[in-house]
């Protein structure tokens, strides 16, 4: 079953016996900040790359072309 949200908020995963909705949100990891780097070198992860991060890990490993495509700002330049 999915919970509450879009279709988008979620992947599956298969790792498990019968798979489980899982939230992207959930795989956010904590941001540190570092006062070394300038502020164009931050990144700080969100849903979205998150997300983006990966599909293209998973396309990668397969071999496979994938196009990202979303709004400007999401970090769809700086993942890889």
């Amino acid at each position: 079953m999915i919970p509450r949200g879009s279709i988008f908020d979620y992947y599956f995963e298969f790792s498990k016996p019968e798979g489980e909705f899982l939230a992207w949100v959930e795989e956010i990891p904590p941001f540190k900040y570092d006062p070394a780097l300038s502020y164009f070198q931050l990144i700080v992860p969100t849903r979205d790359t998150v997300c983006y991060s990966w599909f293209l890990e998973k396309s990668v490993v397969l071999l496979q072309p994938v196009f990202l495509t979303g709004m400007t700002g999401t970090g769809k330049t700086i993942i890889g």
